[in-house]
């Protein structure tokens, strides 16, 4: 979920706080946690659809999305902590920059493909 989240190995290290998702409707742009049933990994990615059955999450950083069953999602992201404060994601602040990298990604999406290939070609010319 870079730039917005970091992991704890990082300098700009992102805590989070979770709420159950009890009686909450997740709306588009919310981060919802889920469990991969293949690794059984925890994953935070940003709501970018849904319907009956399934939302569909995409990780701020990545090109493609995640088709998730709805009962595999048990909770979301209700407060960020950066930069020594705590963000709501109710904020207008944050609301805004959600809007905005939600609409960009028609402009993100090239320069993440590029940024792809370019890596490959690196590793191909050093070796690795």
């Amino acid at each position: 979920m870079r730039p917005l989240l970091y992991d704890k190995n990082h300098p700009k290290a992102t805590q989070i706080y979770l709420e159950p998702l009890t009686h909450h409707q997740l709306a588009i742009g919310d981060i919802p946690i889920f469990q991969k049933q293949s690794n059984g990994q925890l994953v935070l990615h940003r709501l970018i659809a849904s319907d009956d059955d399934y939302y569909y999450t995409r990780g701020d950083n990545c090109v493609s999305g995640e088709k998730v069953p709805r009962e595999y999602v048990f909770g979301y992201v209700t407060k960020i902590y950066r930069n020594g404060k705590w963000l709501s994601t109710d904020s207008k602040i944050y609301q805004a920059y959600v809007l905005v990298w939600l609409h960009s990604f028609w402009v993100r999406k090239p320069l993440m493909l590029l940024r792809q290939q370019l890596s490959k070609l690196k590793r191909k010319m050093i070796g690795k």
